[in-house]
């Protein structure tokens, strides 16, 4: 049964991986594109309403789709259930709609010339994204896994090529950018719309129960500040280096973040893959597994983020050059707070197992506070380092938090994980501080380091080593 999960989960991250990676790709590629349709003014101001846009998005519908989603894994609710869920969600998400409509256009005359065509068109793609989130987790949550990769790289496809045509070709600047992504999310949403029940607009409200809604809103709402985690962090750090260091020093730490942020992708996938395998764990109070996978994560994160750290010179240099060159100093400490904000993330994935995402608001909102208090105690004496220290410190915080809150899930090797970040604390000091890049001595100081990590994990690492071979002896033998 061990190796059948195994195989699960490692099926599960390869196909996330090529739709992630692979639309990913796609949208890098339209970067030269829009730098030169777009004036500046013009992509910062466009910038700034795909941001606002993405933070709206789980606050318009409360995040409806992610108790959709719960739903879909649980063993013990019927079809019919599942289904219902799904309908209260979209029940929801039209009210949401309604609502906002209003808004807009009750506010719509204090709107300066010319933005209210923009607001209506984020408005419109807010609504999309939540539908689409809302067919996305259903498809997900019952094992449309093929399906659900094509239409990531489908709709990646697709923004690619009307992002050519409206904003390149025919010159539509903002208004363009934002047609092409509503396009997009059109698009994947009849491509996920045929594997999603049927119903029609006439009979859904039909379905509405008090009981079922207090429920779903219950797990939901918690879940808003977990879904927006990334704009609240990096927003408070960023305005709060504009205003203590300066804009420079906002731009260079714009820039340093590119790299740690491979290890944000890398746990995104996995994160999607180990929820479809995490409430089968939980439900047959396979606690043995569970562990397994959470302490094999932590390693196989700190070997990424170790390696980065000890090459994070040649390798930022190479990201970030130019004027922005001296920023791969900040690779490091960037790299440490990615490895917290990495165990964080896959840490919150017991909420949704247990349905107690309460804690998912209130370990966030903690991070969130320890960040803000760390700001204000270490940028006016570290400048931009303060930032990054204050980073750190509100992931840490997380990660402590939603340990001992879900300790009864899993067994966290604390002495380890302990080991592993002074490792990584070391590593980080060493090459922040360090002139001149020596291929010898990092390659050593990365042996070193991977050496002790390993001999403190050597227990569960023969444990992951047994699956992997009785996954493979299972799949080509």
């Amino acid at each position: 049964m061990k190796n059948t999960k195994v195989k699960q989960l490692f099926n599960n991250t390869i196909l996330f991986g090529i739709g992630n990676f692979g639309s990913k790709i796609l949208v890098l590629l339209l970067v030269p594109i829009y730098t030169a349709s777009l004036t500046t003014s013009q992509y910062g101001f466009v910038d700034l309403v795909i941001n606002v846009v993405n933070v709206l998005t789980p606050i318009f519908a409360l995040s409806v789709y992610e108790a959709v989603f719960r739903d879909q894994l649980d063993g013990e609710l019927d079809q019919v259930k599942k289904e219902r869920a799904f309908f209260l969600a979209i029940e929801i998400t039209l009210v949401s709609l309604v609502f906002y409509a209003l808004v807009l256009l009750v506010g719509a005359n204090w709107l300066p010339r010319g933005m209210s065509y923009v607001v209506l068109l984020g408005l419109i793609l807010v609504f999309l994204q939540n539908i689409q989130n809302l067919f996305g987790q259903y498809v997900r949550g019952n094992g449309h896994t093929v399906r659900y990769t094509l239409n990531g790289l489908i709709t990646a496809g697709t923004l690619f090529v009307i992002s050519v045509l409206l904003v390149y070709y025919w010159h539509m600047g903002v208004v363009g950018y934002i047609c092409s992504i509503i396009f997009s999310v059109v698009v994947s949403i009849l491509i996920l719309g045929p594997a999603t029940p049927r119903w029609r607009l006439t009979s859904v409200f039909k379905r509405i129960s008090l009981s079922e809604l207090k429920s779903m809103l219950r797990y939901s709402i918690p879940m808003i500040p977990n879904a927006i985690i990334w704009w609240l962090f990096n927003g408070v750090v960023r305005f709060g280096i504009l205003f203590a260091v300066g804009v420079s020093a906002n731009g260079l730490f714009a820039a340093a973040a590119k790299l740690p942020s491979i290890i944000s992708v890398v746990v995104y996938i996995f994160t999607q893959a180990w929820e479809l395998n995490a409430v089968q764990a939980a439900e047959e109070d396979d606690n043995q597994f569970y562990t397994l996978i959470i302490n094999g994560f932590i390693i196989v994160e700190f070997t990424i983020s170790l390696f980065l750290i000890m090459f994070s010179q040649p390798i930022g240099q190479i990201f970030i050059g130019g004027e922005f060159a001296l920023g791969w100093r900040l690779i490091p400490g960037l790299l440490m707070a990615n490895f917290w904000y990495g165990l964080a993330t896959i840490l919150g994935v017991n909420y949704m197992v247990s349905r107690k995402t309460s804690g998912l608001g209130l370990s966030t909102a903690l991070g969130f506070i320890v960040t803000v208090i760390g700001l204000s105690i270490f940028l006016p004496l570290f400048k931009i380092y303060g930032a990054i220290i204050a980073l750190n410190l509100g992931y840490l915080s997380m990660v402590v938090y939603r340990i001992i809150d879900t300790k009864e899930m899993m067994e966290i090797k604390y002495l380890q994980l302990a080991i592993s970040a002074g490792v990584l604390l070391v590593a980080t000091i060493l090459v922040t501080n360090q002139n001149k890049f020596n291929m010898l001595e990092n390659s050593s100081w990365f042996g070193l380091g991977m050496m002790l990590v390993l001999l403190a994990y050597w227990r569960i690492i023969i444990k992951v080593f047994k699956e992997i071979i009785g996954f493979l002896n299972d799949r080509f033998l």
